[in-house]
């Protein structure tokens, strides 16, 4: 095998909870450039949103870490990556935008349908530029709507994630007493999300800033990313396929919740995975309580914490006190690495595809969800309580 793209054999695993319609996973691996041998491991980097494994940044860091750890590196095109991956032609303008943008700067720009909306756009940006201007009213913004996926919030990506590790277990060579996740952001709670679907799979995940729990305003569409036109900040809402209807069909219920979160104790089965976690104390986007908990619901689960305040913030290591502090994923590694083999333990040379391990979670309203691995597969169900 060589390094590069490549799209997962196996059939990603159906959506069991809407019956999404999956298209095929497509990953980027590096081997490291001397080859491997029996020592090589296996590391997954999961990127957070807005960000991809085919960009230069994660093409060089999975490069990078292939090499100084002499690991066979993984990063996955998830299911939720395309949530927040946007042009100005995939957004649609809001209701009433053109009003709202002539009362506000004074104007008398008017809806032609003979001009492509988008094309105005750019130049009613250009306009607000040239008038010193860095972003559009906050009471103008685009609505974003994915085509090909919507916010799963992690699970269906957590499944993406395995069905590639399945592939490449039974393709690759791999030294299982070294196997390792790294994820920032967004990636960070998919890869914390492993750890607890696959507790007996991974020897250590490295998580900067990641959730504990499903972010709602993500969930129901309710949230604001922006995207830059010619210089000017425009808001997007994104609109979620969940919402908070009960009747609705798509209510966003308590077992969607619970099975997306790390701060339920029930679902916590015993573990071969070290922990090293990283969060700045006041975090705006992944409440930093969630991480103090998931701590401490683990006593008998090696979890080290850099619990970051501003003293901590060193230009280096941690650059900036904000959400994921714009750390070095390379220094984070390596700290959390160095921890991690200075430990006395002793390694698990299987995982749980090779345990044929089987997880059930049952979740408070009665619904459960259970996993099942086999040699070099897994099925993910849920269970509906009888009426």
């Amino acid at each position: 095998m060589e390094s590069g793209a490549r799209y997962c054999e196996r059939s990603p695993h159906p959506d069991v909870e809407n019956n999404f319609p999956r298209k095929p996973i497509s990953y980027y691996i590096d081997f490291p450039s001397n080859g491997t041998d029996s020592e090589t491991g296996f590391l997954f980097v999961i990127n957070g949103y807005g960000a991809s494994p085919s960009d230069s940044y994660y093409r060089h860091i999975q490069g990078y870490f292939a090499d100084r750890y002499n690991c066979i590196v993984v990063g996955v095109e998830y299911f939720d990556i395309e949530n927040k991956r946007k042009s100005i032609a995939s957004c649609r303008l809001r209701d009433g935008f053109f009003d709202v943008f002539n009362r506000v700067y004074g104007s008398n720009i008017s809806k032609n349908n003979n001009i492509d909306d988008h094309a105005l756009l750019v130049y009613l940006a250009k306009a607000l530029v040239d008038a010193k201007h860095s972003q559009f009213d906050s009471e103008l913004f685009l609505t974003y709507t994915p085509v090909d996926c919507y916010q799963s919030f992690g699970l269906i990506s957590a499944l993406d994630h395995l069905q590639v590790l399945s592939e490449v277990l039974s393709m690759c060579k791999i030294n299982k007493e070294r196997m390792y996740i790294m994820g920032t952001s967004f990636g960070g709670y998919i890869g914390l999300l492993l750890g607890k679907l696959a507790p007996q799979t991974f020897q250590l995940i490295v998580d900067n800033s990641g959730f504990t729990e499903p972010r709602l305003v993500d969930v129901y569409g309710k949230g604001f990313s922006k995207i830059n036109i010619l210089g000017c900040d425009i808001a997007v809402q994104h609109i979620g396929y969940w919402n908070d209807d009960p009747s609705s069909g798509k209510y966003f219920d308590v077992h969607h919740s619970e099975i997306r979160s790390l701060l339920v104790r029930d679902h916590i089965f015993k573990t071969k995975t070290q922990y090293f976690c990283a969060h700045y104390v006041d975090d705006k986007m992944a409440p930093f309580d969630g991480k103090v908990e998931f701590s401490s619901l683990r006593p008998d689960v090696d979890v080290t914490c850099d619990f970051v305040d501003e003293s901590m913030i060193d230009g280096a290591l941690y650059k900036i006190p904000e959400h994921g502090m714009d750390a070095s994923l390379k220094l984070l590694f390596e700290r959390a690495y160095s921890d991690f083999i200075a430990k006395d333990k002793t390694l698990s040379v299987e995982t749980d595809f090779d345990l044929c391990s089987s997880y059930n979670f049952i979740c408070s309203n009665g619904v459960s969800y259970l996993i099942d691995f086999s040699r070099d597969d897994l099925k993910f169900r849920i269970n509906m309580p009888s009426a």
